[in-house]
């Protein structure tokens, strides 16, 4: 029934003309059959749809090829780096699960507080659970309110990974902030600093033990 909406949405926003319909061949700019364009689909695969939304995405190239990563799952997590031979297991440092791009995205739990302000923002009950789903919620809407979702995704995935990281590889950073400004701390709260830091000490010997 999701498929069948989209593809009414599709259909609605068509333009409508007074002229008689033609054919069009969609693998060939021209929109003339040739045989060569039917083998070099068969060999290369047809063009994904989704890739045009993430190059026409208003967002910094660099970030257009790390959507495009994405959704390729070739953003280098634990999982790409162990299946090349790297220093990895291929478990999430901050949670132990198997940490591929649709976990550090979607499935996580600072993914799930990232979408957890999608729908707050949009106003939807979107909950995905991978990087399809998303594009099929994607696909479902049109005009300006697809491009904005699609720029949405491009800035809160892009603030995840870069969060992600610090959390990951400058843990010791935020153990000496904590540290030095601790005697700025009001007294009754430095128990509870001091749990806090702990718990970051925890995370931070968890994220170097699985590097």
């Amino acid at each position: 029934m999701v498929e069948w909406d989209n593809l009414c949405r599709e259909i609605q926003a068509l333009p409508v003309e007074e002229q008689n319909d033609w054919v069009s061949w969609s693998l060939e700019n021209s929109g003339v059959f040739l045989t060569m364009s039917v083998y070099h689909g068969m060999m290369h695969g047809a063009a994904i749809t989704h890739f045009k939304e993430v190059w026409r995405t208003r967002v910094p190239p660099k970030i257009k090829i790390f959507m495009w990563q994405l959704i390729r799952g070739k953003l280098p997590s634990c999982e790409q780096v162990a299946k090349r031979m790297g220093p990895s297991k291929g478990h999430r440092a901050l949670c132990g699960e198997i940490k591929d791009c649709n976990h550090i995205f979607f499935t996580c739990h600072m993914a799930r507080f990232m979408w957890s302000g999608v729908r707050e923002l949009l106003h939807c009950d979107w909950n995905p659970i991978g990087d399809e789903e998303f594009i099929a919620l994607a696909q479902g809407l049109a005009g300006p309110l697809r491009r904005l979702v699609w720029f949405t995704f491009a800035t809160l995935s892009w603030s995840l990974w870069n969060i992600r990281n610090k959390l990951t590889i400058e843990g010791k950073l935020m153990l000496i902030h904590m540290q030095s400004w601790r005697v700025l701390v009001r007294r009754r709260d430095k128990t509870l600093l001091d749990v806090v830091r702990d718990e970051v000490r925890r995370l931070h010997a968890r994220a170097r033990a699985a590097d």
